[in-house]
């Protein structure tokens, strides 16, 4: 009889134990960090991915989104890594990483974050109010080869960034001195960046081709330039790109997902699994469309690999700039 009543009293433990044992990765809310403020193309992005993920029944656990603005991106970052080897917590990811270590704005490199996958890839655009009186980008070049430092240019988060790289790889092949463009003005987040275009605070802004669509299409802005290797579809088909007005601009603009340092192997994995399934569906099919997002999935090791190999690539543009920050 004790026999009995202890191999029962194991049983009943074994099975109250069972459904704790079972559950599967995401066991407790997922976190998105976002380095910038609502609005922005972090923000935007983060929230697609929750939609998506939600939408689908991909991800049966609450999604939250923080906003961590501040530091090019490396504030939100060092608040992913609080929560190392967690991989409830993600942050929005995207070139900036580069330039923060290459620039000195930040002691974190790629080793200190598990890339999970790159996602979208959206086209960069120039643009002025629409009283402006630059009306392409072969004007807008041509009036800061005679004066690089005529124009003041807004740009979003920091130097270095995706903004920042379109317009000089422009500037530089239209024979731009890109060293004497001194009237830069850096902005926390995308929705500052388009708040001060619209207020006449700046002449013009280099951004994401999504967050400047909405005031193109209501009238309010003129978009010189798209960094495309060809014109976009629909609303933004009379816009030409930079290769159409003799200039080599093509520049494409990812963004992406980082894990914490020290993520579990079964926990990439899992999200690596439900970010192969979201890109398949309907809802973030359209969603692409809606934002103007190309489709740019790449799972994990192919993220990684990716990310060095464009490693190498920002630091020799930046030596030749002369912006590195000597070692």
């Amino acid at each position: 009889m004790k026999l009995l009543t202890r191999t029962l009293g194991l049983l009943a433990l074994a099975l109250a134990c069972a459904p704790a044992l079972a559950q599967k990765f995401p066991s407790k809310p997922i976190e998105i960090v976002v380095g910038g403020t609502a609005g922005g193309g972090w923000d935007t992005t983060a929230r697609a991915i929750m939609k998506a993920l939600q939408d689908e029944k991909i991800v049966n656990v609450p999604i939250n989104i923080l906003n961590k603005a501040g530091g090019s991106g490396s504030i939100s970052w060092a608040y992913l890594n609080q929560h190392k080897g967690d991989g409830h917590y993600v942050a929005m990811s995207s070139t900036i990483v580069h330039a923060n270590e290459l620039l000195g704005r930040s002691n974190q490199t790629l080793a200190d974050f598990t890339p999970i996958a790159m996602l979208t890839t959206e086209w960069h655009a120039v643009a002025v109010r629409s009283d402006s009186p630059l009306k392409t980008g072969k004007d807008l070049m041509d009036r800061l080869r005679q004066d690089p430092g005529a124009l003041s240019i807004g740009i979003a988060l920091g130097v270095g960034n995706d903004d920042y790289m379109s317009f000089m790889k422009a500037a530089k092949a239209a024979g731009v001195d890109v060293k004497a463009l001194k009237r830069l003005v850096i902005f926390p987040s995308g929705q500052e960046l388009m708040v001060a275009l619209l207020g006449g605070h700046v002449d013009l802004i280099s951004t994401g081709l999504s967050e400047i669509s909405e005031q193109y299409k209501s009238g309010k802005s003129r978009i010189l330039a798209i960094s495309a290797d060809r014109r976009q579809a629909g609303d933004l088909a009379g816009v030409p790109t930079w290769n159409e007005q003799g200039i080599d601009g093509t520049f494409g603009h990812w963004r992406g997902l980082f894990g914490p340092k020290d993520m579990p192997a079964s926990e990439l994995r899992a999200w690596e699994d439900m970010l192969a399934k979201m890109v398949k569906t309907r809802t973030w099919k359209e969603l692409l469309t809606r934002y103007d997002w190309d489709d740019a999935y790449l799972p994990a090791a192919k993220y990684k690999a990716y990310l060095e190999d464009e490693h190498k690539q920002f630091a020799a543009t930046f030596r030749e700039m002369n912006i590195a920050k000597k070692k």
